[in-house]
């Protein structure tokens, strides 16, 4: 660790400096970043995972021993595997439950669902309650005015 990040540190660890730790963000952000774009090959992800590197780094400040780089380049490595690895159970966890549901092929299913699966009436499974809910929403207007008209004749 060079002599002005060595006092950068101590200065954060310390006091809790504000400025030394910007200094810090900036002198190894695009460091962090390049590290992690080159594991997770994503732009969006890359910038979630740098900005946990350095929080872990305000959190963790104490654990620097000998190279700040070193630890940053750690920090970094070990973040983005793990958001590998996220991906990868994320990604097995949906096939799962594509297969589960009985979906053969959920590449067709991508496009939204199906005509013949959509209902405008409420399902069965619905309380009573919710089909006069129901109604209305999709009848609300149509009700009302049939309603105005009966009362008007009422009169």
């Amino acid at each position: 660790m060079n002599k002005t990040d060595l006092a950068l540190l101590d200065r954060f660890r310390r006091a809790r400096d504000a400025d030394a730790f910007a200094e810090i963000v900036t002198r190894y952000q695009d460091f962090v970043y390049g590290t992690c774009l080159r594991i997770l090959g994503n732009a969006a992800d890359s910038q979630d995972v740098s900005q946990e590197c350095f929080l872990r780094l305000l959190r963790k400040a104490d654990t620097v021993r000998t190279s700040l780089g070193g630890w940053l380049h750690r920090c970094a490595t070990d973040l983005s595997i793990d958001e590998l690895r996220g991906r990868a159970a994320r990604k097995n966890r949906e096939e799962v439950s594509v297969q589960m549901n009985g979906h053969a092929n959920h590449e067709s299913d991508s496009a939204g669902p199906s005509w013949p699966r959509i209902s405008t009436a409420p399902s069965r499974s619905c309380p009573r309650s919710c089909g006069r809910w129901w109604s209305s929403i999709s009848y609300g207007g149509a009700r009302r005015r049939r309603s105005r008209r009966r009362s008007a004749y009422r009169r």
